[in-house]
């Protein structure tokens, strides 16, 4: 008598995110070239294509974020290595933090588009995801509100704030700051909506095994 082979169900294929997928690569690859720009104009003063193509000028000061206005007194020169080095390496930290949250985020977000497109949206693995993401999220947006405030606070502190002007702005005539931390709003809001979309998914999973008992 042969014996009867039990069925086992076909593997869900994985599927790759799609279009939406390719976008979230770009934004992430858009934030990381940002970033190393960015951190490399503070650290050495210069612009990193420039340096790439052979042609070195220093910028000047307001390319720091945290600086709205810098107008030097008449005859004076300046740059943007006028301002201390502790001051441009703590500045370089921010754009930094939320590259590498755009990094670890983006790659939460195409798994999870993978797995849905793949007809796994309420599996354990997928589901699980969810808060993942929205912790990566809004504790990379965490990280950035701190260490822009450890660049922010010090900066305005020193300019703003009564006592003897710094001796690296005597140059200067004008200086401007920011009024405060910039929020990153985006990151922080899909970091809730990440949140939400999990307790959803959550719900819908509780369901679909419900509804799969009692079948």
């Amino acid at each position: 008598m042969a014996e009867t082979q039990q069925a086992t169900p076909p593997k869900v294929a994985r599927k790759g995110a799609g279009a939406a997928g390719v976008l979230i690569m770009v934004m992430v690859a858009v934030s990381v070239l940002g970033a190393v720009f960015y951190a490399f104009t503070m650290v050495t003063g210069g612009y990193l294509l420039n340096a790439i193509l052979g042609h070195w000028w220093l910028a000047p000061l307001t390319d720091v974020h945290e600086f709205t206005q810098a107008e030097l007194r008449p005859g004076a020169t300046g740059d943007i290595l006028d301002l201390p080095l502790e001051f441009r390496v703590a500045a370089a930290l921010p754009p930094i933090a939320l590259a590498v949250t755009a990094l670890i985020g983006g790659r939460l977000a195409i798994r999870l588009l993978g797995a849905i497109r793949a007809g796994d949206a309420f599996g354990v693995a997928t589901v699980a995801l969810w808060p993942k993401l929205a912790a990566v999220l809004l504790g990379g947006s965490a990280v950035y509100l701190v260490a822009a405030g450890a660049v922010f606070f010090p900066l305005h502190s020193a300019i703003v704030m009564n006592g003897p002007r710094p001796s690296w702005l005597e140059a200067y005539e004008v200086i401007g700051l920011s009024g405060f931390v910039d929020l990153p709003w985006i990151y922080i809001l899909l970091g809730l909506l990440a949140g939400v979309l999990g307790m959803a998914f959550r719900q819908g999973a509780k369901l679909q095994d419900e509804v799969e008992g009692v079948v």
